[in-house]
């Protein structure tokens, strides 16, 4: 069952339920005050590779091992070393071929 995040029509509090998809076809799911829950549209997170406090190490960039902490300082170190980023090879996730 997906876990759907909703938000109340009448108080617009916001609430995670877990419907299934026929369940939530049939019928409109109420809120504790009696209103009606709506979906809310989920846009996601968008890149998480680095966030606060879980750096990287990168050991291919220079000559010594460069700790990233940030999407910006790594496109930053790449431009100043140098390198660019690899694309996908033949037949791995992200590859059109």
């Amino acid at each position: 069952m997906p876990l759907f995040n909703m938000v109340c029509t009448e108080c617009y509090a916001e609430v995670e339920r877990y419907f299934h998809y026929e369940e939530a076809r049939e019928c409109l799911p109420q809120c504790s005050c009696d209103g009606v829950l709506s979906p809310l549209p989920s846009w996601g997170r968008g890149l998480t590779y680095f966030e606060e406090g879980r750096g990287r190490w990168i050991h291919n960039m220079a000559d010594q091992p460069v700790y990233v902490t940030s999407h910006w300082q790594h496109k930053e170190l790449m431009k100043k070393h140098g390198v660019a980023e690899a694309p996908p090879r033949r037949g791995t996730p992200g590859c059109w071929a």
